[in-house]
């Protein structure tokens, strides 16, 4: 993958990241001349075989430079061409992933030209991507992609091709050789004004960020934050054992202080001295570093086979290679140079007459470093007790405070029928009549919907608010966490209405919109 990608995000008035629509990447295409490729990519589930038994498989709608804006070549076959992802409707091919290649065809060079069915369409697979290619998410893991005009033809009750607000699409870019970021991001706010003027009730307010993959509000900047956290617990680890290491040394010193002397005496001087000490120093400490190394090689292996709590195609991609041996040979070097130098340098001073005589005050400084060092292991542990101790409590205060809505008589059931060739009125139907069945069923006190349910490891959607007949007096657009439910849900999840009546019934479509809203809100 090329090294020099860059994600290209939108982001409404309310400071929100919201992705791009069809229509914004095409537009953008043609107003954004300094980038050399702007490719445009969403996440979907799709039923591989018979749609109604079919397994489901996570995969990519991407436009026809996808692979190319990524720079990533085939390991067979070839990528998608322009014509077959230039107008809604596409073609009907696909590429798959080097591991579902083996999975499915058994690596067999004959999968080029062969067909596959996601929810229930033929696709016709015309290339397999390279191994090591999961897609264009950090940490997540991808089967298949389809060219983006696909869309209705697989998922028939998509709004994405033909709703400038239906934004599903993830953009990634590069740039010209010679473009600077600050010219690039000139281009995208002038693209940004050039469409809030020619689209003013969609596009009012957006604009569009230039990040760094790993500043991306969807998995980048989260991936990150948890890489920094764990890297900061194991600095501090690594702080107290070199700490100790090194006071354990100074011990050792004054053992080794007749030994010195002696080699002192017969002429070694102080420069050798050292350069032995040190030595012995970086060879236990790579003696550390190659037991690390083991239980780390160990502790990816077992990290792969974690099954994890999520239908989210996470992949973890932890590998042991050259690379974390040299890191570690590294660390390993620089620690033992470290805690060895101080013992080292006390050593090297030894008077020689004490040292020959048996005494011990030729290491002068030796109890007042000796102090300096516990002071640090027991300042730097008790950061570590602090921290883990705050971990322990959020962990604690997760399993037992009460969430706001029942947990112990609610069960959770997830319905997709954005692969079953569902139309909207289709998928409408659909779910009123599952919610009758399910409310008719023996021992069901109440049954409801909602499109996402509390606590999702996604979070909920945010969105802007403003409240007719009261604007805010310092312009700051208000912002709300919301989601869809069906009439019910509050009582099927065991939340009490503290005022007011539950939403209208579904089938009372002559009636204005309503919602319900958190006492927080009210009070606001």
């Amino acid at each position: 993958m090329t090294t020099d990608l860059v994600a290209v995000e939108a982001r409404n008035a309310g400071g929100v990241y919201c992705g791009s629509s069809w229509f914004e990447y095409r537009d953008l295409v043609e107003r954004l001349p300094s980038f050399a490729g702007l490719a445009a990519q969403r996440p979907r589930t799709f039923y591989l075989g018979d749609t109604e038994r079919g397994e489901r498989v996570w995969g990519e709608f991407v436009s026809a430079n996808f692979f190319g804006v990524l720079g990533v070549q085939p390991a067979l076959g070839r990528f998608f061409l322009p014509a077959e992802a230039a107008s809604p409707g596409g073609a009907p091919v696909a590429v798959i992933s080097h591991g579902f290649w083996q999975r499915l065809f058994r690596g067999a060079p004959d999968a080029i030209g062969r067909t596959i069915k996601l929810n229930g369409r033929t696709l016709t697979v015309i290339g397999i991507a390279p191994a090591g290619f999961a897609g264009g998410f950090n940490a997540l893991g991808f089967d298949v992609w389809v060219p983006l005009t696909m869309a209705r033809e697989l998922i028939p009750a998509t709004r994405d091709l033909i709703a400038r607000d239906s934004r599903a699409f993830i953009l990634l870019a590069t740039l010209k050789p010679g473009v600077t970021h600050a010219q690039a991001e000139g281009e995208l706010d002038a693209a940004a004004r050039s469409l809030a003027h020619d689209h003013p009730d969609t596009n009012t307010g957006l604009v569009f960020d230039l990040l760094p993959l790993w500043r991306t509000p969807r998995g980048g900047a989260v991936q990150a934050g948890a890489l920094a956290t764990l890297q900061l617990f194991a600095a501090l680890i690594l702080a107290v054992v070199c700490v100790n290491t090194a006071n354990l040394l100074l011990a050792r010193a004054s053992v080794r202080q007749r030994e010195i002397g002696i080699r002192l005496a017969l002429g070694a001087g102080a420069t050798r001295i050292v350069r032995q000490l040190l030595t012995e120093s970086v060879l236990l400490a790579l003696a550390g570093a190659a037991g690390g190394a083991l239980l780390a090689l160990l502790g990816v292996e077992a990290l792969r086979q974690i099954p994890l709590p999520t239908t989210v195609p996470v992949r973890l991609d932890a590998a042991f290679d050259w690379r974390s041996l040299a890191f570690a040979g590294g660390i390993g070097v620089g620690c033992g140079l470290l805690f060895g130098l101080a013992p080292a340098l006390q050593l090297a001073r030894t008077d020689v007459q004490n040292a020959l005589r048996g005494g011990r005050g030729s290491l002068t400084g030796r109890s007042r470093l000796r102090d300096i060092l516990v002071a640090m292991e027991m300042a730097v542990a008790l950061v570590m007790l602090v921290l883990a101790g705050l971990f322990l409590k959020s962990f604690h205060n997760a399993q037992t405070l009460h969430p706001g809505f029942a947990v112990d008589r609610v069960l959770l059931a997830t319905v997709d029928l954005a692969g079953r060739g569902y139309t909207q009125t289709g998928t409408i139907s659909f779910l009123r009549d599952l919610q009758t069945r399910l409310q008719a069923l023996p021992g069901v006190e109440a049954a409801a919907m909602a499109g996402i349910v509390p606590l999702d490891i996604r979070g909920l959607p945010k969105n802007r608010v403003s409240i007719d007949g009261a604007p805010r007096s310092d312009g700051i657009v208000s912002q709300i966490l919301f989601y869809n439910i069906t009439p019910g849900y509050l009582a099927t999840m065991g939340v009490p209405l503290v005022a007011g009546s539950d939403l209208a019934p579904l089938d009372q479509n002559n009636r204005p919109l309503d919602a319900i809203i958190n006492e927080e809100m009210a009070r606001r």
